[in-house]
């Protein structure tokens, strides 16, 4: 949710705070379950879900809207921690 969406519509500020919070706990909790890199940050993978949800230039949607369930796959398996060895 962009910040300039959240002036526009306060109301939109608390709800932020409350998903923000949400997903970061969510995130916490699996690195110290050891299911998700520790380097991984909730903005980095905003950024990157963001990054792969598009389409390259020239393409269309609808070849993104095909690809998009794959390459999000293999962005999120790269986010599981590797088991010690």
């Amino acid at each position: 949710m962009s910040e300039e969406l959240v002036c526009l519509r306060p109301e939109l500020a608390q709800q932020k705070d409350r998903l923000v919070h949400s997903a970061q706990l969510l995130l916490t909790r699996a690195q110290q379950a050891g299911q998700v890199r520790a380097d991984v940050s909730l903005e980095g993978i905003i950024v990157a879900v963001a990054q792969l949800s598009r389409p390259l230039p020239g393409a269309s949607w609808s070849t993104t809207d095909q690809f998009s369930p794959r390459i999000l796959q293999l962005y999120l398996d790269g986010l599981i921690a590797s088991d010690p060895v």
